[in-house]
């Protein structure tokens, strides 16, 4: 009805035909069916989340009303009003690894469906359409929940060297009305408000004590705790190392490991290292035939990449040029977390904000050999007990959940006092007249002073006092 209240205002200003049925289904977004969930049809109101997967396109349209006709044999004899109107165009992709208890956070309890249901070469692909100005600066790898008009219509590519070719895309489009970012921060409390109720210590302490519970070791517990809840602020400005271990040695059963963790991080995306892993595209493609291909490495925001190196030897994995270029690529990536989108005629580094965590047996493949969490021998639970674990701790898993994913924005406002900083400058040089090795010192001092960030935040201060330094060099010894 209101598309043709008024055709010839909006086929000039789609924008306002956007606005105006924003505001009429502003409070009726979240009850429109899920696109990947739900049976749609052409014309139906969907919402969705989705990735995007890489640069935006520009779409033209020329809307043309012929108003007289004479023969029609002349262009002179057809008046025509015309207008052109612009669209941003994204490629918009389901997010990697997302766990059951994040996809309910979105498509409800019982309704879910993941990208792993897809076929590998059938995930579901989304041509989202824009009209504001705003969504002309959209980057990769940023997730936003869309709500839109779904259009079935086949669409069609020219080649540039022979227009007369033409291919169809097995893409679903859709007409955006509304749209917003994923604010990770409040994902669990706005489904679970009691949560609300403790500080994000408790679900710190929480997280320890369950990772204490696989491991037999609080050290590990500790350690790995730390890792997912600092791991962007793990690395110095301007430094290629890590101060903090992302890898765990001695792991003989990488599954319990890897569905605990599921528990707590919203997206979990594993990299099996085998030979024939090797062989694929890590790095992210622009292919002139078949379009953009998202590479192995090209993830959501805050996504927890699990590379695991338990399932065949190291040692014995034969290496192609192929698998050592990405044995070079991904080496590269653990060192600056940017990702390389190759296009015909340049190659452009993404920043990604996943996280990763190196799951090696024996001997590392890309771990860090001499500075990892090395299990101990005793470690023996299995599957069986992380399922027993999720049930029995359910209310704990919430307030861990919600600690993890709100933490990170607290942290990045949290200032050390003055008298702190002249107790880092004095606990550097005790180091220094203890052991003279700068870059050791300087690692040790950088985990001590986010280490007092992180107690801070956990607490819901904002600025580190003398106690939380005293804290954070207790726990970095």
């Amino acid at each position: 009805m209101i598309v043709t209240e008024n055709v010839a205002e909006y086929t000039n200003d789609p924008l306002k035909l956007i606005e105006k049925l924003k505001e009429k289904y502003k409070n009726e977004f979240k009850d429109w069916k899920c696109l990947h969930t739900n049976q749609t049809e052409h014309g139906d109101l969907v919402r969705m989340r989705g990735m995007i997967l890489n640069g935006m396109q520009t779409v033209f349209a020329l809307n043309a009303v012929i108003t007289e006709e004479e023969d029609g044999t002349t262009r002179t004899n057809i008046k025509e009003t015309k207008s052109m109107t612009r669209r941003n165009a994204y490629i918009l992709v389901p997010e990697r690894g997302v766990t059951d208890w994040y996809l309910e956070t979105f498509n409800g309890k019982n309704n879910q469906t993941s990208c792993e249901a897809f076929p590998k070469n059938d995930e579901p692909r989304t041509y989202a359409l824009f009209y504001d100005e705003e969504s002309e600066n959209f980057k990769p790898n940023v997730v936003f929940d869309l709500y839109g008009i779904l259009d079935l219509t086949e669409m069609t590519t020219e080649d540039d060297d022979d227009p007369d070719t033409k291919s169809s895309l097995s893409m679903m489009s859709l007409h955006v009305i509304h749209y917003e970012p994923v604010e990770y921060h409040d994902i669990v409390s706005l489904a679970h408000p009691e949560v609300l109720k403790y500080k994000n210590m408790h679900g710190f302490e929480s997280l320890i004590f369950a990772f204490e519970q696989l491991f037999g070791n609080k050290v590990i517990a500790q350690s790995l705790a730390c890792h997912l809840f600092i791991s962007r602020h793990s690395q110095p400005p301007g430094s290629m190392e890590y101060t903090f271990p992302y890898t765990i040695k001695r792991v003989f059963d990488s599954k319990s490991i890897i569905e605990m963790i599921k528990l707590f991080m919203p997206k979990v995306h594993v990299i099996e290292m085998m030979e024939k892993t090797m062989e694929k595209s890590w790095a992210s493609y622009e292919r002139p035939q078949s379009g953009f291909e998202q590479g192995l490495l090209q993830v959501s925001d805050n996504t927890l990449i699990i590379i695991d190196e338990t399932k065949s030897s190291t040692e014995n994995i034969l290496l192609t040029k192929k698998g050592r270029e990405n044995c070079h690529l991904m080496k590269k990536f653990l060192s600056t977390r940017k990702i390389p989108f190759i296009y015909p005629y340049q190659t452009v580094e993404i920043e990604s904000n996943a996280n990763v965590i190196v799951l090696s047996g024996e001997k590392c493949f890309f771990g860090q050999e001499e500075f990892a969490m090395v299990m101990p021998k005793s470690y023996l639970k299995d599957v069986d007990f992380v399922r027993q674990f999720a049930t029995t701790h359910e209310n704990e898993l919430h307030i861990c959940r919600h600690a993890l994913l709100s933490c990170f924005k607290s942290l990045c406002d949290v200032s050390i006092c003055k008298t702190v900083e002249e107790m880092a400058v004095e606990s550097f040089l005790s180091m220094q007249r203890i052991c003279r090795n700068a870059d050791d010192n300087s690692a040790r001092l950088h985990r001590q002073l986010i280490l007092s960030k992180l107690l801070t935040s956990l607490n819901g201060e904002k600025i580190v006092g003398k106690d939380y330094w005293a804290r954070a060099v207790e726990l970095e010894n």
